[in-house]
């Protein structure tokens, strides 16, 4: 949010202060107003943990671990996520519907007690919008990190849903690293020169099934790799 739009939000909540003060005695709805007030603020509690991390994630280099040990603790999150367990049963049901990218941010931004403690407003609202966030703020190629994919691709627990766990990992293959992916595509690229060498005399001109065999063995080693890489992501 820029100060601008800050400024102009801090302004509208004085506006709301000064007119509930003012109107007080004109049947003022001060039960749905608290309820307002209180939907206002869990949302600006979650805004403000999500937005430390997204912070965390803009600032930290791609190549080098997250501090903290924040990658470790979306392994255990993701463990906790799809393994067997009667812990929390209903959080974990409510939070296992989440896309790979959402879950991802959520895992770096809480641990698991701390979800298990957040007031229900809260997880309400981090449920119901955290994958707009991601989506909203670009987060997306900031959360495929080699740290938090070594743990995320470990197979270090037996998942109750073993089809929805599969899915996740499906979902969070992109991530072998976005520039090392490019870096592979553009090797696979035959770079062509501008104009064709000239043939020399004794050099014996391809018959049209022998061009068209070529280019056929060429579409078909570039179509192979497209797609392979489009399997990924690309």
């Amino acid at each position: 949010m820029s100060l601008t739009s800050a400024s102009e939000s801090e302004r509208k909540l004085d506006e709301v202060k000064s007119d509930c003060w003012h109107n007080g005695d004109s049947g003022l709805d001060i039960d749905g107003l608290l309820q307002r007030v209180s939907q206002l603020q869990a949302q600006l509690e979650v805004q403000k943990v999500l937005q430390k991390t997204e912070e965390l994630l803009l600032q930290a280099p791609s190549d080098k671990a997250l501090p903290n040990q924040q990658a470790t603790r979306v392994k255990h999150f993701i463990k906790f996520i799809f393994e067997r367990t009667d812990r929390w049963k209903e959080r974990q049901t409510q939070l296992r519907r989440l896309e790979c990218d959402a879950l991802k941010l959520c895992g770096l931004s809480y641990t698991i007690k701390e979800i298990h403690e957040l007031a229900l407003a809260q997880f309400e609202f981090l449920v119901a919008n955290i994958t707009d966030f991601v989506r909203r703020q670009r987060l997306s190629e900031y959360l495929y990190r080699d740290d938090i994919d070594r743990g995320i691709q470990a197979k270090f627990f037996d998942p109750e849903d073993e089809v929805a766990f599969k899915e996740f990992l499906k979902s969070s293959l992109p991530s072998i690293n976005l520039k090392n992916r490019v870096l592979m595509k553009l090797e696979h690229i035959e770079l062509r020169p501008s104009k064709r060498a000239k043939k020399s005399p004794d050099q014996t001109p391809l018959s049209d099934n022998q061009n068209g065999a070529e280019g056929d063995s060429q579409i078909n080693r570039e179509g192979v790799y497209y797609e392979s890489s489009l399997n990924y992501g690309l």
